[in-house]
């Protein structure tokens, strides 16, 4: 079923340009225009408007929620324009955009989607014909949004919720955020903040038709998620327990042989046991969370499931016991008194940057030049000119703590029997072991049978080194 529109434009309609707009939703929508207006789509409806091909900064996105009287007025819980069906003003947050100029530099049409109003529905952006340039952002970001960014029916964007320069962009200074990258991972040709990468905006040459989809998902036989994305059992894509747990389909799902994988392991309570013991002050207090670290995870199949259901569980017991010692609780992200140490050991190899600072960041302290190039490269980071991204972006600084486990042979150590005693001998015996610094030895001791009681393992034996 079509809904055309036409009474907004007076141009030949053989020089506008066509824009076919689809719900494959399986609930109603009320796209909104600008040009164009707003239509209420039942699932599997269609409206097509007709937009002057000089148009500049035009949108589309998709109203969730909405209720109408035959007037036209109204609200909807997503995307609202001031209460109006037909739509005069930009919607408010969150709302997923497509959004496009026609006909500008050099004749080329200029489209793009954008997630720096937030997310409310999964969308699609392609030309009908004579363009190669599809995008989409088919991931429901909805179902794995930061807790700060929750909000009814969609995933706010921060400068909604903090109304900061940081995050507002309002001064000239404009950065990435953790945030801003959240929103990236998931959808990565979609702009995540206003000044992201200008290679997010797609070209076409003028005189392109387009068509605009609303929750494009595929089904879980095909779901054709990112590499590093789970297709949960209803086809959807994403990360975390509803999508990696229990009837995953397809992608890095959680490894669920024994009584149980990572995630039921390391449940909300017993991450938030140690993440609470964090005072009010510290920098790490929601920095670090269960959800990034489960994502981080998705990476290294092997960590917390390898061997029998104990050995599962000692692994997780130590590794959060050396977080818990190094971190003081996720109560630091930086190594205390860092930036005056010199942790530049520089070869032809493992050059140094002088303007950067390779001291010890993330849950285990990544420290040394070598160490964050090595690490860089296997988690697609410049460790050698941005270091700081370790202590920036919260799952890259789970990765690398990871990626030290499982490069420096800390997971062969734990899940062979060795004991716990190894696992101090590589992360820091040169300093604890042999009886350099008892103390500290036996606090790391301590934290893993504090956490192989909470997770009802015996701890095995060679605890001390």
């Amino acid at each position: 079923m079509s809904i055309p529109i036409f009474s907004f434009l007076l141009l030949p309609l053989c020089h506008a340009a066509i824009f076919d707009i689809v719900n494959q939703c399986n609930y109603t929508i009320w796209p909104a225009a600008i040009p164009g207006g707003g239509r209420e789509l039942l699932p599997g409806q269609n409206w097509t408007i007709f937009v002057n091909p000089r148009m500049d900064e035009g949108r589309i996105w998709a109203r969730t929620g909405c209720t109408f009287n035959k007037s036209g007025h109204g609200r909807c819980e997503t995307g609202d324009c001031n209460g109006l069906l037909e739509c005069q003003t930009y919607g408010s947050p969150p709302n997923t955009l497509a959004e496009f100029t026609l006909n500008g530099f050099n004749n080329l049409d200029f489209i793009d989607i954008s997630l720096v109003e937030g997310f409310n529905v999964p969308i699609e952006f392609s030309p009908t014909a004579g363009c190669n340039h599809a995008i989409q952002c088919s991931t429901n970001i909805t179902g794995q949004c930061p807790d700060e960014l929750k909000t009814s029916g969609g995933c706010n964007n921060p400068c909604t919720v903090f109304n900061t320069d940081e995050y507002c962009c309002r001064s000239g200074n404009c950065k990435s955020t953790n945030y801003s990258n959240f929103f990236k991972r998931l959808c990565p040709n979609a702009y995540s903040y206003p000044v992201d990468d200008e290679n997010n905006t797609f070209t076409c040459v003028g005189g392109t038709d387009y068509r605009v989809v609303f929750s494009p998902f595929t089904m879980a036989q095909n779901c054709g998620c990112p590499a590093d994305l789970c297709c949960s059992n209803f086809g959807y894509c994403g990360t975390g327990d509803p999508y990696c747990g229990n009837g995953c389909q397809q992608g890095p799902c959680y490894n669920s042989t024994g009584s149980g994988n990572v995630a039921d392991i390391v449940t909300q309570e017993f991450f938030d046991g140690i993440a609470n013991q964090a005072g009010a002050g510290c920098v790490g207090k929601g920095f670090y969370t269960r959800k990034a670290f489960l994502t981080a995870t998705l990476a290294y199949s092997q960590f917390g499931t390898t061997g029998s259901d104990d050995v599962k569980k000692r692994e997780i017991a130590a590794y959060f016991a050396h977080v818990t010692h190094e971190t003081g609780h996720f109560c630091y992200i930086d190594e205390i008194n860092g930036a005056s140490q010199n942790y530049c050991q520089a070869s032809t190899a493992y050059p140094c940057n002088a303007d950067k600072k390779y001291f010890g960041r993330g849950p285990l302290q990544l420290t040394w030049n070598y160490n964050y190039i090595d690490a860089g490269n296997a988690l697609n980071f410049d460790g050698l000119n941005a270091p700081e991204t370790v202590g920036s972006d919260r799952v890259i600084s789970f990765k690398s703590s990871l990626w030290f486990w499982t490069a420096k042979k800390v997971h062969d150590a734990i899940t062979s029997g060795q004991g716990f005693g190894a696992t101090i001998r590589i992360i820091n015996g040169g300093v604890e072991c042999d009886g350099k610094n008892t103390d500290q030895m036996n606090a790391r001791v301590g934290y893993y049978k504090d956490y192989c009681s909470q997770l009802g393992v015996d701890p095995g034996d060679n605890l001390t080194c």
